[in-house]
């Protein structure tokens, strides 16, 4: 068996075991699936803060939302999100019509 200096073996390697690289994308780029899927992944985070905590997010709060989301679409689709204008826009978008939404459902619970 080939060895290197290091002693690791090469010759056994699988395609399972080949590093994955993401591909870097504007917000533009992706296809509609992938904005559903978005999509549904902010409402869920937003739902699950709310349902936990008893109130909506934070500014800051927001952001990490952001940052986690990118985060999630980079180890599961290895799609790495510029975070540009049109990116932004589609999240703050989003989680305003998942707040007035939760809203109108919590007084309509009332």
């Amino acid at each position: 068996m080939p060895y290197d200096d290091d002693e690791y073996i090469f010759d056994d390697a699988g395609i399972d075991d080949m590093p994955v690289f993401p591909e870097s994308r504007r917000f533009a780029g992706l296809d509609n699936y992938e904005k559903m899927s978005l999509r549904d992944y902010i409402r869920s985070c937003i739902q699950e803060y709310r349902e936990c905590s008893g109130r909506f997010p934070t500014e800051n709060e927001l952001v990490e939302i952001r940052k986690r989301t990118m985060g999630v679409l980079e180890e599961d689709w290895h799609i790495t999100l510029k975070n540009d204008k049109q990116w932004r826009q589609f999240f703050q978008d989003n989680v305003a019509a998942v707040i007035a939404q939760l809203q109108k459902e919590t007084e309509g619970n009332e």
